[in-house]
């Protein structure tokens, strides 16, 4: 039902599998897959579902963190940024590689798992290796508000 034609059954689905929790790695790479789902609501059920599956879901959320498409690199991120550090933490690298992207959507949304993980330093600094003086401030903003 992963892939119905209708979201709204995709979506179910996706709520149905979130509700094992665990239980459902079996179907972490399917459910993976709706990351890249046209529906908005599909996308945030996936974010949500992968997030309670802790370990199991980094692999696919950071292989999706150079998708061609910038929704798919924020649901990604979301991800990441749902599952507790201990799991994501040893990706802040491709974390902060989003700083990089050409989308501010998803630079914004790197910062805030950056934050979830305690490395905004981390961010501030990628930020200015980059000699993004703009993006080093509205990181700093960031962190000033937490």
């Amino acid at each position: 039902r992963l892939t119905d034609y209708d979201s709204d059954v995709r979506r179910a689905s996706l709520v149905a599998l979130g509700e094992l929790g665990v239980q459902a790695v079996v179907h972490a790479g399917s459910i993976a897959e709706r990351l890249e789902d046209d529906d908005e609501t599909v996308r945030e059920a996936a974010v949500q579902t992968l997030g309670n599956m802790e370990a199991h879901a980094v692999p696919h959320a950071v292989a999706r963190l150079e998708h061609d498409e910038a929704n798919v690199r924020i649901a990604a991120l979301q991800v990441l940024g749902a599952l507790s550090s201990e799991h994501a933490a040893t990706h802040v690298d491709a974390i902060a590689a989003r700083l990089r992207d050409d989308e501010e959507e998803v630079k914004l949304a790197a910062v805030v798992v950056l934050m979830s993980l305690g490395a905004l330093p981390a961010a501030q600094n990628a930020a200015l290796s980059e000699y993004n003086a703009e993006f080093a401030a509205l990181i700093w903003d960031f962190g000033m508000g937490f």
